[in-house]
């Protein structure tokens, strides 16, 4: 299961289904690189289905390929200042991290750091890789 199912049933739901046409249909996985390419391009991204078809590419073991796309588009919202849009991708790129088990990267993203902001998915991703990593190295970090 992944990190995405934090927003609620409708999404784990639309995860589940997603999985099973995917084990169906190798093409959808295929198509999923170049549909998160396109999404990006757009304006004002649909970041739901940023985040669906991101899983996508984890599903077929394209993290990295995912992660590149998502620090390439990152490097480039931030300097034109674009704050929300940032933020949320790099929230999708902790999790892409995540996936990959590259924690040091995910606890190096900004929007780890943000508790001004009210958003659940910053303290349980902390939490998540915490609870990955030693217990030792765990109990060192507060994870809100």
């Amino acid at each position: 299961m992944s990190v995405g199912v934090l927003h609620g049933g409708k999404r784990a739901l639309d995860r589940v289904v997603d999985y099973h046409r995917a084990r169906a249909d190798e093409a959808s996985l295929e198509a999923a690189e170049r549909q998160f390419k396109d999404l990006l391009k757009e304006a004002l991204p649909d970041f739901v289905k940023l985040q669906s078809t991101g899983a996508k590419l984890e599903m077929s073991g394209k993290e990295a390929v995912a992660a590149e796309t998502l620090e390439a588009h990152l490097k480039g919202i931030k300097k034109e200042g674009r704050s929300h849009e940032a933020y949320e991708i790099e929230m999708l790129l902790v999790e892409m991290h995540i996936y990959q088990r590259e924690f040091k990267k995910a606890l190096d993203c900004e929007c780890l750091s943000h508790i001004e902001i009210s958003d659940a998915r910053r303290p349980v991703y902390k939490a998540i890789i915490y609870r990955i990593r030693k217990p030792t190295q765990r109990s060192r970090y507060q994870c809100h």
